[in-house]
């Protein structure tokens, strides 16, 4: 800036500082039921606001834990100190614990196979114990019925990680 006051001329200088609004991004994640799961927001910001915050840890955390019983989007608003806020949004995906039909009770007859669960072909299977069981891999085995009783027991998981097990004598 230059000024002039008839015999002297005057100048100054100023430096602008621009800066840029918050930038801030999260990532979608998937939980089963009854479990939890660390959100994180990425970029820059200074701080963070979290909503809803009730199942949250710390809604103020740029690392928040989320806890929520159904598939909730979470809005997450960063703030830069003199710049525009920017908003991010992350669903936390609640899957149920997978499910496994099984049969009910049926005459079983010695020497005979009977089918005792009906699965999904998508999850993963372990049955046991190994006696008298077409597979331990399988979402639909059968069994042997011998004269003793025997408690089969299987884990079995979704596509997504989610586990439950069930058992039938």
């Amino acid at each position: 800036c230059t000024a002039t006051n008839g015999l002297c001329v005057i100048k100054d200088e100023i430096t602008v500082f621009v800066k840029e609004q918050a930038d801030i991004y999260a990532t979608d994640t998937i939980i089963c039921k009854d479990e939890s799961a660390s959100i994180k927001v990425n970029g820059w910001a200074t701080k963070v606001i979290w909503s809803p915050a009730k199942s949250l840890s710390d809604p103020n955390s740029f690392e928040p834990i989320a806890t929520p019983n159904q598939t909730t989007v979470y809005q997450v608003i960063g703030e830069q100190e003199y710049c525009l806020d920017d908003t991010a949004y992350v669903t936390v995906f609640v899957e149920e614990k997978p499910t496994l039909d099984i049969l009910p009770n049926q005459l079983a007859i010695p020497n005979q196979s009977i089918q005792i669960a009906n699965g999904n072909e998508d999850y993963t299977y372990q049955w046991f114990p190994d006696i008298n069981i077409s597979c331990t891999d399988c979402p639909n085995p059968m069994a042997f019925v011998t004269d003793s009783t025997i408690t089969y027991s299987v884990v079995f998981q979704s596509p997504n990680g989610c586990f439950n097990t069930e058992h039938i004598t």
